[in-house]
C-alpha cells in the first residue's frame, strides 16, 4: 500500500467487484476499494481509498484501513473531520463528482451475517482529503420516503439502496439517481428518479412510480412524453451529453440472472420528461445487432447487458460503453469486452471493436506497450475512467472471464489503457487459442453394458464447431451414438480454427456365460451377477496372465480389483466355454 498520499510504482490496490470510482476535477482517478476482497490481511468488504495518476501511471493509497470489514466512523453529521470514514461497502454504491471536484458516495451493501443496505450520503473533499457524513442515517435497511413528487423535503430520502450505477451530476451541481435495488420489506427493484440538491441538502423525488418492479411506459420511439418512464432496473449504464441531458441504457430488469435490457433512454431536465430513443422496448436478453466495425445504422444496438461500468462521453459528445455481462449470446458465455459508440445526433450505434463473441480470451502483449491486437478479458463490474486529454479509457478490476474455469470468474488487479481509434483502422490480429478443451464421457446402459454412446463437452471454445471422428466429418459433435467397440479418435475445431483432439475407448458388449453370469466395472470394482449355480471367475490380461481367480456364489457380488490397470481383460468361468472381453478404465 505504501505511504498514504505518496504515489509509487510498487503501490497497487486489490482488484474488487462493483467498487466505487470517480474522476477528479484535476483528471486523477479515484477508487474506493469497496466490494468483496480476499487478501493476506483477511477477507471481507473493503473501505480504503486510492488515487491513480494517469500521467505518472502510479497509485497512491490515500485513506482508509487495510483490513476488511471496517465499521466506519461517522462523526458529527455535516462536520468534516480527519477521523471520519464511511463503513466498508460494495455492490454498486452510488457515486458522483460535483462541479467543485468533491467526491460523493451513497448507499451500497455489506455482509454482516446477511446483506445489509446503507442509506448514508458522504462527501470527500479532495483538497483536504477528509470525509464528511452529509445526509441519511447510520441505520441500515431503510425504506424510501418519497414525499410529494417534484417538491424538496428534508424528510424525503431514496432509503437504503445498492446497484445504483445509474447516476449523473447536472450543470447546476445537483446529484441524480435512478432505480437500483431498494429496501421495502425485502430487496425490490425501483424505477424512481431522484435529485439531491447540494446547496439545500435535500432529496427530491422527481419522476417514476413510488412502487416497484414497474414495466415502464415506452410511448413512441423518439417522441418525448411526460408519461414515458423506463422500466425498473438495476446496474444500468449512464451518460451526460453536451446539452446536459441524462442518458440511461440497459441494466438488469429483475433478480433473474437472464432478465437484461438493451433499451436506450434520454431524460431532459428542463421538461422533466423521458424519451425512449433506441433499442427494443422491454425485450429481455436481446442479442442486439451489429454490422462491420465503425458502421453506424439505426438497426444496430449492443446486446442486452448489466454492470457495464466502463462508460464515458468523448470529446465530440459521443456516448461509449465497454463490456458488462449478458445472457443474450450464450447463457454459459457472458463476459463481454466489446466497445460501442452511440452518436447522439444520428441516434445510431456502431461497434468499434473487437468483433468477438462473449468470454473472449485476453491478449496481454508487452506491458506498457500499445498494440492494436492487445485486449483485456471480458469483464463485469470493473472500474472505468475516461481521460479526454488523450482520448483514452482506463479499465481496472471487476469480475473477469477465466478460460481455465469459465463458470467461476477471476478478480484481477490489472490496469489497462485503451487508446480509442476514431479512424477505425482495422488490423489483422491473430486469434489467441487458449484453453480450448475436449472431453468425452462414454455412457452405459442400465445393466452396466456399454451402449456405444459418447457425450462430448468442450471448454473455452467458440461455436460453431466442426468435428472429425476417425477421419470422417461428423455433424452432431455433442452426442456420438451407435459407436462400435474399440478405440476412436475425435478432432474438433471452433469458429477461430482452434482445435483439440482426444482418443477414447468404447468397450465390447459384456454379456456371456451362457446366460449364467454377466459382469461390468464399477469404479475400481467389478459387479458380477450370477444365476443358477456358483462360478469360479478368472481374469486374464492381454498377455494371457492370470490376474484374478475368485469363487462367486449365486447372486450379485462386488469384486475388488485394485490391481487391474487400465486395459483389456478376458473374464471366464471355469468349466464354461463363453468368455467376456472387458476394457478396464
Amino acid at each position: 500500500m505504501g505511504i498514504p498520499g505518496i504515489p509509487d510504482s510498487l503501490n497497487r490496490p486489490i482488484g474488487t467487484y462493483e467498487s466505487a470510482r470517480w474522476t477528479g476535477k484535476d483528471g486523477k482517478f479515484w477508487y474506493f476499494e469497496s466490494g468483496y476482497i480476499s487478501a493476506m490481511n483477511g477477507s471481507g468488504w473493503g473501505a480504503d481509498l486510492w488515487r491513480y495518476d494517469p500521467v505518472l501511471e502510479q497509485w497512491a493509497w490515500v485513506k482508509g484501513p487495510a483490513a476488511p470489514n471496517f465499521t466506519g466512523n461517522y462523526g458529527v453529521q455535516g462536520v468534516e473531520d480527519p477521523n471520519n470514514m464511511p463503513p466498508a461497502r460494495g455492490f454498486g454504491a452510488a457515486t458522483w463528482t460535483d462541479t467543485t471536484g468533491n467526491l460523493w458516495l451513497f448507499g451500497g451493501t455489506a455482509y454482516i451475517d446477511d446483506y445489509i443496505y446503507y442509506s448514508d450520503l458522504w462527501r470527500f473533499d479532495t483538497s483536504t482529503e477528509n470525509w464528511t457524513w452529509i445526509n441519511g442515517t447510520q441505520q441500515v435497511e431503510q425504506a424510501p420516503i418519497h414525499g410529494t413528487q417534484g417538491v424538496p423535503d428534508i424528510s424525503s430520502t431514496p432509503g437504503s439502496r445498492a446497484e445504483m450505477i445509474a447516476t449523473w451530476t447536472d450543470r447546476d451541481n445537483n446529484l441524480w439517481l435512478f432505480g437500483g435495488q431498494a429496501i421495502d420489506s425485502g430487496a425490490v427493484i425501483a424505477s424512481d428518479l431522484w435529485r439531491y440538491s447540494i446547496a439545500d441538502n435535500m432529496w427530491t423525488w422527481m419522476k417514476g412510480p413510488s412502487t416497484y418492479w414497474s414495466p415502464g411506459s415506452y410511448g413512441v420511439q423518439g417522441v418525448e412524453d411526460p408519461l414515458n418512464e423506463p422500466s425498473a432496473r438495476w446496474a444500468a449504464t449512464t451518460w451526460t451529453d453536451e446539452s446536459g441531458d441524462l442518458w440511461l441504457f440497459g441494466g438488469r430488469r429483475t433478480n433473474n440472472w437472464y432478465d437484461n435490457l438493451n433499451d436506450l433512454w434520454r431524460y431532459r431536465i428542463s421538461t422533466n420528461s423521458w424519451t425512449w430513443m433506441n433499442g427494443p422496448p422491454g425485450t429481455l436478453s436481446d442479442t442486439g445487432a451489429m454490422g462491420n466495425l465503425c458502421e453506424e445504422d439505426l438497426l444496430y444496438s449492443p446486446s442486452s447487458r448489466f454492470e457495464c461500468t466502463a462508460h464515458w462521453t468523448d470529446r465530440d459528445g459521443n456516448l461509449w460503453l465497454w463490456g458488462g455481462r449478458t445472457s443474450a449470446l450464450d447463457q454459459s458465455k457472458s463476459y463481454l469486452n466489446d466497445i460501442w459508440k452511440y452518436d447522439v445526433g444520428t441516434n445510431t450505434w456502431a461497434i468499434m471493436g473487437p468483433e468477438q463473441p462473449a468470454d473472449a480470451i485476453g491478449n496481454f502483449g508487452q506491458k506498457g506497450v500499445p498494440d492494436p491486437c492487445n485486449r483485456p478479458y471480458g469483464a463485469m463490474g470493473n472500474m472505468g475512467w475516461y481521460r479526454p486529454e488523450t482520448n483514452s479509457i482506463y479499465l481496472f478490476g471487476g469480475y473477469q472471464f477465466r478460460p481455465e474455469l469459465p463458470s467461476s470468474p477471476a478478480l484481477r488487479s490489472l490496469m489497462w489503457r485503451m487508446e480509442l481509434d476514431t479512424n477505425c483502422i482495422q488490423y489483422p490480429c491473430p486469434y489467441v487459442c487458449d484453453g480450448l478443451s475436449l472431453d468425452v464421457e462414454t455412457q452405459s446402459a442400465s445393466n452396466g453394458q456399454n451402449n456405444g454412446l459418447a457425450i462430448l463437452t468442450t471448454g473455452a471454445g467458440y461455436a460453431p464447431y466442426s468435428g472429425w471422428l476417425n477421419g470422417q466429418s461428423v455433424v452432431d459433435i455433442d452426442t456420438l451414438a451407435q459407436l462400435s467397440p474399440g478405440y476412436h479418435h475425435l478432432v474438433i475445431s471452433d469458429a477461430f480454427a482452434c482445435s483439440d483432439s482426444i482418443t477414447f475407448y468404447i468397450g465390447s458388449v459384456n454379456e456371456g456365460g451362457a446366460g449364467n453370469w454377466h459382469i461390468h466395472q464399477q469404479g475400481a470394482s467389478l459387479l458380477v451377477d450370477v444365476t443358477n449355480s456358483p462360478i469360479q471367475l478368472q481374469a486374464f490380461d492381454a498377455l494371457g496372465r492370470l490376474v484374478l481367480d475368485q469363487f462367486l456364489p449365486v447372486g450379485s457380488s462386488q469384486v475388488a480389483a485394485p490391481g487391474l490397470a487400465q486395459g483389456i481383460y478376458v473374464f471366464r468361468a471355469v468349466g464354461q466355454d463363453d468368455a467376456v472381453k472387458l476394457f478396464m478404465e
